[in-house]
């Protein structure tokens, strides 16, 4: 049992808007994962509406082989991502 992980960082600073999408590969079906060491779950691999922060997702087959992605850091955007400024005279 393998996985990979992609990811999106949070849009806005200190809003939970993060996503890891985890596939797993040469397992057995139904997965289930973990994050950061919560009880293990069937489901998509898709984690939503995640903050800033270090995650560690844990993969379980049908067989219970384990794989353990390597910590993903989600980090905070440095700035304003949209802005417009409006002088009025």
């Amino acid at each position: 049992l393998t996985a990979t992980a992609n990811y999106t960082n949070p849009s806005c600073f200190d809003i939970d808007g993060g996503v890891i999408q985890v596939t797993p590969r040469n397992g057995s079906e139904p997965y289930q994962y973990s994050i950061n060491g919560s009880a293990f779950t069937i489901g998509s691999g898709l984690f939503t509406n995640l903050t800033a922060g270090n995650y560690i997702i844990t993969v379980k087959d049908a067989n219970d082989c384990e794989y353990v992605l390597p910590g993903i850091a989600m980090i905070n955007p440095t700035g304003p991502n949209n802005f417009t400024t409006t002088i009025t005279r």
